[in-house]
């Protein structure tokens, strides 16, 4: 390798040590910001049809703008929220009806839904990247809070929806990260297949045989009965 190649090969290491740096500390600042604009006792959001609709709007606007980003929600957890969670919102909505007491429920749950799943992209990015181990810990404490948080209202709203839904969801779940492509856009793979890059410019993804495992369809991607 030539002198020149090799400083090539430094400059870009460099580059991206330094990209990733100052994403964690962009996602670092964003997350004391967050805490700190934290209320002793937190105002009641606004329920309207208006204000939740345009809250979703919002994340789901972000959602796409931030999948490259270090801390941006991907592979299964936007598929959760695209092709599962919005679909079972949607559908509770329209059973409302006039029960003021469901409403407030449900729509106090989606908005919190959106917020933890932003929440806890950021944790767990701050976790992987922190090289303090005392803040790596209460990251990964925060991240774990947040996970649960995210599973309950998940399996709320399933068991609302009915049995199939938690069936559809243990499915999801079942799944390796790489049974979705990136965006959580596409369709899941089916069993044996993954979502694999074919391009990093521009980024695609397309389903490829699970060869992980010597030939044979890995277990890891098998949904346990």
């Amino acid at each position: 390798m030539s002198q020149t190649v090799q400083i090539f090969v430094v400059l870009v290491f460099i580059g991206g040590v330094v990209s990733l740096s100052f994403f964690a500390w962009q996602a670092d600042k964003r997350q004391r910001n967050r805490t700190a604009k934290q209320p002793e006792k937190a105002d009641e959001p606004t329920l309207s049809d208006d204000a939740v609709s345009k809250k979703q709007t919002e994340f789901d606007k972000r959602l796409l703008e931030n999948v490259d980003q270090p801390d941006g929600i991907r592979w299964k957890d936007a598929f959760v929220y695209l092709n599962l969670m919005r679909k079972w919102y949607g559908r509770l909505v329209a059973d409302i009806g006039y029960d003021e007491t469901k409403f407030t429920r449900i729509k106090s749950d989606w908005l919190a839904y959106m917020e933890l799943l932003e929440h806890k992209s950021r944790l767990s990015f701050l976790g992987a990247e922190s090289a303090d181990k005392k803040a790596k810990d209460v990251y990964d404490e925060e991240w774990m809070i947040a996970r649960s948080k995210v599973a309950t209202i998940e399996n709320g709203l399933a068991a609302q929806i009915g049995p199939a839904a938690i069936e559809e969801l243990e499915k999801v779940r079942s799944r390796n990260y790489d049974a979705f492509d990136r965006s959580g856009q596409k369709p899941m793979a089916p069993v044996g297949y993954h979502y694999s890059p074919v391009s990093l410019e521009p980024y695609i993804e397309e389903l490829r045989p699970d060869r992980r495992m010597g030939g044979k369809v890995s277990r890891s991607l098998v949904p346990s009965s």
